[in-house]
């Protein structure tokens, strides 16, 4: 039976992964990283409304990083927090969890204008819909 990562047995000998910085990049993403042992498999828990889980895959030299998509789950403002293993499919163990690590989604005023103007168009064609409708029943 093949095993999951969130399944797997701890062991001692697989060394955990350290997370050493959260940072926004220009697409509005929060990019993870840090290190681990070369080649390892690093997977990552982000704490939101929800726990969003990610993998990714140390290179040569033990660095790793991963992306959190703002179009795919945009964080909600506030402090979220990090927990990452390392995970062999081989051996179907992993290590143990690295220490927890948080930091602070901050949303400008610009990103609110954004979200709500992008609301309001969604608003906008339910109520033109509506009015159609309405119009319509008018007519008959």
């Amino acid at each position: 039976a093949e095993v999951s990562a969130q399944t797997a047995k701890i062991s001692g000998a697989i060394k955990s992964p350290v997370i050493s910085s959260v940072v926004k990049n220009n697409a509005g993403n929060y990019v993870i990283s840090g290190t681990a042992d070369a080649l390892a498999t690093v997977v990552v828990s982000l704490s939101d409304n929800q726990t969003l889980v990610y993998t990714g895959q140390a290179d040569k030299n033990g660095q790793w990083q991963v992306e959190q998509d703002q179009k795919a789950f945009r964080l909600t403002e506030g402090n979220h927090s990090l927990l990452a293993f390392t995970f062999d499919q081989k051996t179907g163990t992993r290590s143990v969890t690295a220490p927890e690590q948080f930091f602070k989604v901050q949303y400008t005023q610009l990103d609110r204008l954004i979200k709500n103007v992008d609301l309001l168009a969604n608003w906008s064609v339910v109520i033109i819909i509506l009015l159609g409708m309405f119009l319509t029943a008018l007519t008959i």
